[in-house]
């Protein structure tokens, strides 16, 4: 396992010293938009890569037993767009930035270093893939370097897979709900992520994702239609503090965006399509580390 995740370390490292080195103004897409008060939108493109662990956790009502620890890695591939020179910004260090990809990642105890002990745990893994929106407010140190603190959210879909030593009545009721078929689910992430230096950044985040044993899209939709009324709420109130305090914008933003979000999956956690009368999810937690490269 070591020896695998060395070997991808090296070949995306190697990537991004290519782009680095081809790296220059021809690849940036630069437009000027007079009516938005003149921001200027570069867009790149960006591969991620994100190691890290996790557990699955559910409501005691559905089941009583404790998952194992698992490892993650994940894949992520999309499109980097940053707004600088904001209008409702007196602060141009101040920048908009948003990541729009697709993922796919893996969830399995094979990727935790060292042994564990699973006796009475269940095992939960599986395959997953999705796309995700990111966006969040970024502190410009220099045309090369920024911070960025991010909240995304999206769509999900994974093949999720059961095992224990000990498999009661519960556990066989959980196998038979969410088994042998792909599970639609949604995911939030909170996160940090530092551009050392174009195009390298390294990043840290927590994630949650809600699977959901069947998807009851006008129930979904409703439930999504509330975090989004909160999300819209918050954008509203930081676009006053950015007018008054820029400087505070980026940390208000992430704070209260993410605020919102884990609200709303802690709500999900014992109906799955809050506030409905609707069935139990699976959820995971799970905590990364990553580094990517813009091209």
């Amino acid at each position: 396992m070591k020896a695998k995740f060395s070997l991808f370390l090296m070949l995306f490292l190697s990537v991004a010293a290519f782009s680095l080195a081809a790296k220059n103004d021809d690849n940036i897409a630069v437009v000027a938009i007079p009516f938005l008060g003149g921001h200027t939108i570069y867009k790149y493109p960006t591969i991620e890569f994100m190691w890290g662990a996790g557990k699955a956790n559910t409501h005691s009502d559905l089941l009583s037993q404790e998952f194992l620890n698992n490892g993650l890695m994940d894949f992520r591939v999309g499109f980097t767009t940053k707004k600088i020179n904001l209008a409702n910004f007196r602060n141009s260090d101040i920048i908009d930035v948003s990541f729009n990809y697709l993922f796919l990642s893996r969830f399995s105890k094979d990727y935790m270093l060292g042994d564990l002990a699973s006796q009475g745990k269940v095992e939960f893994d599986g395959w997953k893939f999705g796309a995700t929106h990111s966006r969040g407010l970024a502190y410009k140190f220099n045309e090369n370097s920024d911070l960025l603190l991010y909240n995304s959210k999206g769509i999900v879909w994974m093949d999720p897979n059961f095992s224990s030593d000990s498999i009661g009545d519960q556990l066989a009721e959980l196998k038979n709900r969410f088994g042998d078929a792909i599970r639609f689910g949604n995911c939030f992430e909170a996160g940090v992520k530092y551009q050392i230096i174009a195009p390298l950044a390294i990043d840290i985040a927590y994630e949650r994702t809600v699977l959901y044993p069947r998807h009851l899209f006008w129930y979904w939709t409703a439930s999504e239609m509330i975090e989004a009324a909160g999300h819209g709420l918050v954008n509203c109130f930081v676009y006053q503090v950015a007018k008054s305090s820029p400087f505070a914008a980026p940390v208000v933003n992430f704070l209260l965006q993410n605020i919102v979000s884990y609200a709303a999956f802690e709500l999900r956690k014992s109906k799955m399509n809050w506030p409905f009368d609707t069935s139990m999810p699976i959820l995971t937690d799970s905590y990364k580390i990553g580094i990517s490269t813009a091209f």
